[in-house]
């Protein structure tokens, strides 16, 4: 039987080697080595490839923290009364998650597909119920269905970081934020301030 001080010691192994994978996420995307992994991670290979022994488990593990994360934020926007406001929420806690895990989030949802296909999809169908309650509500711009709405969602992480990068995170966030609800909501529906520390009117035609 492990003793304690064993388990600490390969809880902090396995805690570390999740630090450096993100950290060479956000820096290269996907395209590294699990010896360059268990360099930054200050381990070796055994102790590596005992936690985690092939690189699509460990992007597995990364990805479904991520999702687990995510599921979070689609179910405080489903508990969010109000139909329009239940989509601000969700984009605003799909910006923070992007702010938090920069590149890295980028990266690993693409990666997400492909490694926990399933997990993926039951958060996309999450995020079908967000628009759908929307929709319903008649709060939805015209000509856009559920399916091209949460599509729309898959790719907001590689929208926001560009912004980012050219704008800096706050005008990032208000823009990019202003530009998608300007595009998915109905009009009557985006004539409300916006939620946040950095909330302003959101414009109105």
């Amino acid at each position: 039987m492990a003793r304690i001080g064993e388990r600490a010691d390969a809880r902090a192994n396995r805690a570390r080697i999740l630090d450096a994978a993100r950290q060479l996420l956000a820096e290269r995307g996907i395209e590294w080595e699990m010896r360059e992994l268990a360099e930054r991670a200050d381990v070796g290979m055994g102790t590596l490839y005992r936690n985690f022994a092939t690189k699509d488990d460990l992007f597995a593990a990364i990805a479904g923290e991520l999702l687990a994360e995510a599921v979070g934020v689609i179910d405080a926007a489903l508990a969010e009364p109000d139909a329009a406001m239940g989509v601000e929420r969700l984009l605003e806690g799909l910006f923070a998650m992007a702010e938090k895990g920069g590149a890295a989030v980028e990266a690993l949802h693409r990666s997400a597909i492909a490694v926990i296909p399933e997990q993926f999809e039951s958060m996309s169908r999450r995020i079908d119920l967000v628009f759908q309650r929307a929709v319903d509500a008649g709060v939805i711009r015209g000509g856009l269905d559920v399916a091209l709405l949460t599509d729309c969602m898959k790719g907001l992480f590689s929208f926001y970081q560009v912004l980012r990068e050219l704008h800096g995170p706050e005008v990032a966030s208000r823009m990019a934020r202003e530009v998608l609800l300007n595009g998915i909501l109905a009009p009557d529906a985006r004539a409300r301030p916006a939620p946040g520390p950095h909330a302003r009117p959101m414009a109105t035609r």
